[in-house]
């Protein structure tokens, strides 16, 4: 399944945020969004294999994909 870019940047763009220990409400506010749509794209992201938001935070790091 390959994911729309535009989304794919809003989701890098939050588990970024995640990797400097911003709370799903935070966010929210930091990227204009409703809180319940960052947890839905987290809980989503965790659903592609991840065990929690620090093996996922690791995971994104160790490859690259964010900094």
């Amino acid at each position: 399944m390959e994911i729309d870019p535009k989304q794919l940047k809003l989701r890098n763009q939050i588990v970024e945020l995640l990797s400097y220990g911003f709370k799903a409400k935070d966010i929210s506010k930091k990227i204009g969004i409703s809180h319940r749509t960052v947890e839905g794209h987290i809980r989503n992201i965790l659903l592609e294999g991840y065990d929690n938001t620090t093996h996922l935070v690791a995971t994104y790091l160790r490859k690259g994909i964010i900094k």
